[in-house]
């Protein structure tokens, strides 16, 4: 009876051990706006962690997936501003990382074209 327990408590353990979080990896781009610097931090494998960084402002993933067209909102925790960006061709995950990415940065409804360059 008492091996019957151990048992139990070596499997639960083993299961335990094996499942180690991986952690996604990350890619810099950057780019101008408006002769801003901005910085876009890519998580790869889980693309809703990726934020876009315009001096001390920092824009969140709407959401933890990319859009069904693949695209994806960006917005900042102040919605009052009412600025947000909308970056295409995004993925889960990438294999290579792509070179460029592009999308739009809308403020009171006029879209801005923007260009993330990947940093080496």
């Amino acid at each position: 009876m008492r091996y019957k327990y151990l048992f139990i408590f070596l499997l639960t353990i083993h299961s335990f051990c094996g499942s180690v979080p991986v952690q996604p990896q990350s890619a810099n781009y950057s780019g101008k706006l408006k002769g801003k610097a901005m910085q876009l931090k890519l998580a790869n494998g889980f693309i809703g962690g990726s934020e876009i960084h315009i001096g001390n402002v920092t824009y969140y993933a709407n959401s933890g997936r990319p859009e069904a067209n693949n695209t994806m909102l960006f917005q900042s925790k102040y919605l009052a501003n009412g600025d947000y960006f909308v970056l295409n061709n995004m993925q889960q995950s990438y294999n290579p990382m792509p070179a460029t990415i592009s999308g739009k940065y809308f403020k009171s409804r006029r879209g801005v074209a923007v260009k993330f360059l990947l940093d080496k």
